[in-house]
């Protein structure tokens, strides 16, 4: 497993993320930004070489002629996966460039607003069919701060990039336009709940509770089968706090199901009489 960067806590690409066209991000008061220009502004994270990657990052841009995305299984400037926003054409789409040449897999309709936050994530997996080895694709967007859900894929295709790097890029596409900010990034990351305080309560609910394990954020919703925990504070990268909600009707033994960045993960939780 590989950790990405948080502007707030490591606001320079440095040795982590290397570029491989234009120029590395630089900082901006919020976040990191790049100028585009009529080219790929890429950076990718060469530390993660397995052929399976997911991939997720925190994306806005300021202007209309800019687009952006994340990389898979990069190559070389000719040879990589990408999911990625198309401003002029209003829509996302997952293409392969292969031979240099771009080839559009499938696309999804939607404009991608200026100035406001996205959550992108690109995972590619493998697939082998009458001993023939396939990638398959799937991107995923959310603008709130919730787990992405899929919107494009899974598509299987049969150019099949064994390995390469992830990464993030922005494209100008005409014009002049303002900069696209990433605010964090990251990959082949996985989120575990690894213990809780206390692995019962009341059925009232109203018990605090924290939780430790890994990739947890501050975004994440702690459910209580079927009832959303209160006051949810988040304390670090390991560790969570939150106040028990009254449990459903007829619920005594819950599992609660815990969503954030990185997928979900589950966790046994009983209820009392109060």
């Amino acid at each position: 497993m590989a950790r990405g960067f948080h502007f707030t806590t490591s606001p320079f690409t440095g040795g982590d993320w290397t570029a491989v066209s234009g120029t590395l991000w630089t900082q901006s008061t919020s976040a990191l930004q790049v100028q585009a220009g009529a080219a790929f502004e890429m950076i990718v994270y060469p530390t993660v070489t397995a052929s399976e990657q997911d991939t997720i990052a925190r994306l806005q841009k300021t202007g209309n002629v800019v687009s952006y995305g994340i990389i898979a299984n990069w190559t070389d400037m000719s040879n990589f996966y990408f999911f990625w926003q198309e401003n002029n054409l209003s829509r996302f789409s997952i293409y392969r460039r292969t031979g240099g040449a771009d080839i559009e897999l499938g696309s999804y309709a939607t404009t991608a607003a200026n100035n406001v936050w996205y959550l992108m994530r690109f995972t590619t997996a493998n697939t082998t069919v009458a001993a023939v080895n396939y990638k398959v694709l799937t991107g995923y967007l959310t603008t709130d701060t919730s787990a992405p859900v899929s919107i494009i894929g899974p598509i299987t295709t049969s150019t099949y990039y064994p390995t390469g790097y992830p990464g993030v890029a922005v494209f100008q596409n005409a014009g002049p336009g303002g900069p696209a900010y990433l605010d964090w990034a990251a990959s082949n990351l996985s989120m575990t709940v690894a213990n809780m305080t206390a692995q019962s309560g009341s059925w009232a609910g109203g018990d605090t509770v924290q939780a430790v394990g890994t990739q947890l954020g501050e975004e994440m919703i702690w459910d209580f089968g079927g009832a959303t925990a209160t006051s949810m504070t988040f304390t670090s990268g390991v560790q969570y706090q939150m106040v028990t909600p009254t449990a459903p009707a007829g619920r005594i033994g819950q599992t609660v199901t815990v969503t954030g960045r990185f997928g979900t993960a589950p966790w046994q939780f009983s209820a009392t009489t109060p």
